[in-house]
């Protein structure tokens, strides 16, 4: 589970870092599909209560992370300047380490009670990817 953290810390991370772009609004709606995405991944992991639960959650999980990707690749792509980055980072650097707190917090539950559903593990593996 540590690992699946840490591709999500660094998606964060990059995100960050890479969010500096002259077209603000493309940099901003990216960020907010990022949230999002790690947003629907902790209401998936919220709701696993056995492994019928998990099993469906496990398809969730896999379009969220995506769409993480999606939105990372695009903020990647984007380029501007240092005050556009400082803008981004200081209006949703707090929302992003929110959600990551909440993945944080619903991980090794979803972990404990997915019964070793094979989708669900395969879908958290699939969070390690994350980069």
């Amino acid at each position: 589970m540590r690992s699946v953290f840490m591709g999500v810390g660094c998606a964060l991370v990059l995100a960050g870092a890479s969010g500096c772009t002259s077209n603000y609004e493309e940099a901003e709606a990216a960020t907010n599909e990022l949230i999002g995405a790690m947003d629907d991944i902790a209401a998936a992991m919220e709701g696993v209560k056995d492994k019928e639960t998990a099993k469906a959650a496990a398809p969730r999980i896999e379009a969220s992370v995506d769409q993480m990707q999606a939105s990372k690749k695009k903020l990647d792509g984007l380029k501007g300047t240092q005050a556009e980055s400082d803008r981004l980072e200081k209006e949703y650097k707090p929302k992003m380490e929110e959600a990551l707190a909440r993945l944080q917090k619903a991980a090794p539950m979803a972990a404990l009670m997915c019964g070793g559903e094979e989708s669900f593990l395969n879908a958290m593996k699939k969070m390690e990817t994350l980069k």
